[in-house]
């Protein structure tokens, strides 16, 4: 009975998350053209107002954060003008229909998740490694393959259980080309 219990949980979970899923990635097929208007709506301090929370970081502004600042702005801020624009399309690019992965499509977790697999919770870009970790309402299957001394590839679907207690972002990120961090001498 345990088992066919545990099977229930996986075969709902799971559909709920291809069907949120389905409904982020549409919602990202729109956030991206989006992206080239949005920051004519934010404030002062960069923030897009309510209605259009679903396109919003709600950590971070327009602006993006300070690692997104030093390395991926296409200007170095603090910029003003067209320049600030650009670099807010390029943060909303980076992250497409974040609010929505959150207050749609995520699910709030209160319990600590079980863990299967070779790396720890959040994963690093250290090894090579894959975990699987649930909930009784959540997933999340994370691997990293290294295949250079450059890069690596990483694929990160579900819930993202490292959020846990709270609300857990829906992720659905197949990234075949990520750097990896420089190693000091």
């Amino acid at each position: 009975m345990k088992y066919l219990r545990c099977f229930a949980l996986i075969v709902v979970n799971t559909t709920r998350w291809l069907l949120a899923a389905t409904l982020n990635f549409a919602f990202t097929l729109i956030a991206y053209p989006a992206a080239l208007l949005l920051p004519a709506f934010a404030t002062s301090t960069g923030y897009l107002p309510t209605w259009l929370w679903w396109f919003q970081t709600p950590d971070n502004s327009l602006d993006g954060d300070t690692a997104f600042q030093a390395s991926h702005a296409w200007f170095t801020p603090p910029q003003t003008g067209w320049r600030r624009y650009v670099n807010r399309i390029w943060w909303l690019m980076r992250n497409p229909a974040y609010g929505f992965g959150i207050d749609v499509a995520g699910v709030s977790v209160t319990a600590t998740p079980k863990l299967f697999g070779t790396l720890p919770l959040g994963g690093a870009l250290t090894q090579s490694g894959w975990y699987f970790a649930w909930t009784s309402n959540a997933w999340q299957f994370y691997g990293v393959w290294i295949y250079s001394s450059t890069r690596c590839a990483r694929l990160n679907l579900g819930w993202k259980l490292w959020q846990v207690p709270g609300v857990c972002q829906l992720v659905l990120s197949p990234l075949p080309f990520v750097s990896l961090p420089a190693i000091p001498a």
